[in-house]
């Protein structure tokens, strides 16, 4: 089962940067778009699954 826990997108197109974080049942998933690239095209994407306990520090962790 996926679940949708937070996603962002900024008001830009036709590529626009975004943030999609979804429960897989197993993990946590991050996906990240990078911005369009100089050429037009679409930014390069990369994904990761967290595994919960990660997860968990990842949001208890403070910027500095």
């Amino acid at each position: 089962m996926r679940n949708s826990l937070f996603a962002y997108t900024p008001e830009r197109y036709p590529y626009p940067a975004y943030i999609s974080v979804n429960d897989t049942g197993s993990g946590v998933e991050i996906t990240v778009r990078a911005p369009q690239k100089d050429d037009g095209s679409e930014g390069d994407t990369a994904v990761i699954t967290l595994p919960y306990d990660v997860y968990k520090r990842l949001l208890a962790s403070e910027p500095g």
